[in-house]
């Protein structure tokens, strides 16, 4: 704590940072700027404070709400991009993903074929985790 700052001073601060957070869904400069304290001020309290810290990651959740429902109108109007986030995001299972991951059978090796000609092939091994 700062010389001269009172622990009830310091939680007011606290409090006044939370509420600045919400209002820039969680971005740490202009909320710092809102709240009168340097930003260094808030990842100082974060590294000691675990309640604050909690705090803070209950306003980085409702952000993620907040975004994850404004996300979902849009779909709803038919924002065709965040439909297709939306199911490689959440509908890895159905085949909407961007990577295929090759998955073997445990401490077993994966054969992979790599056709780089029409007529030459190369073969790798790998282990799988």
């Amino acid at each position: 704590m700062p010389k001269g700052r009172s622990p009830n001073s310091t939680q007011q601060l606290k409090k006044r940072m939370l509420v600045a957070l919400e209002k820039t869904l969680g971005v740490v400069t202009p909320a710092a700027k809102l709240a009168g304290i340097n930003p260094c001020t808030h990842y100082d309290w974060l590294k000691k404070d675990a309640s604050y810290k909690e705090a803070v990651g209950n306003v980085k959740e409702q952000t993620i709400d907040f975004v994850e429902s404004q996300m979902l109108k849009a779909v709803k109007e038919g924002d065709k991009t965040l439909m297709m986030f939306y199911m490689k995001c959440q509908a890895k299972h159905r085949g909407y993903v961007e990577r295929q991951e090759l998955v073997g059978v445990k401490d077993q090796p994966i054969e992979i074929n790599v056709v780089i000609g029409q007529n030459e092939s190369k073969s790798a091994s790998t282990d799988s985790d």
